[in-house]
């Protein structure tokens, strides 16, 4: 496990700049919200997950794979395209600007740049 996730396990609280150093990221895992440059976004719990394995992986990609073993029992069966319409979602509550850092990598998954 990287540094950064076990950092995250005893503060709870992982801080980050993305967009080329121009919005802050805060994730806050004990109250499970999400701030953007201060304000709280209106995430759903499944967005907010996927938003927090992407902050805490930055600039490594995140597999749909990594993505549906956080969200889903072993054997649940869902759609294939059930994670991009996650992604999808949580890059319309992100707006224009931090969205465009949540690139598609395809054939693997996502990256947050």
């Amino acid at each position: 496990m990287n540094s950064r996730s076990d950092e995250t396990k005893q503060n709870q609280l992982l801080s980050l700049r993305i967009n080329q150093g121009q919005n802050e990221v805060i994730i806050d895992f004990s109250s499970f919200k999400a701030f953007l440059d201060g304000k709280v976004l209106p995430l759903t719990n499944t967005q907010f997950i996927i938003f927090a394995l992407l902050v805490e992986k930055q600039g490594e990609p995140l597999t749909r794979r990594e993505i549906q073993q956080k969200l889903y029992a072993p054997k649940a069966k869902i759609h294939t395209r059930a994670i991009d319409m996650h992604v999808s979602a949580l890059r319309k509550c992100l707006g224009k600007t931090v969205s465009a850092s949540i690139k598609t990598i395809h054939g693997v998954g996502y990256l947050l740049s």
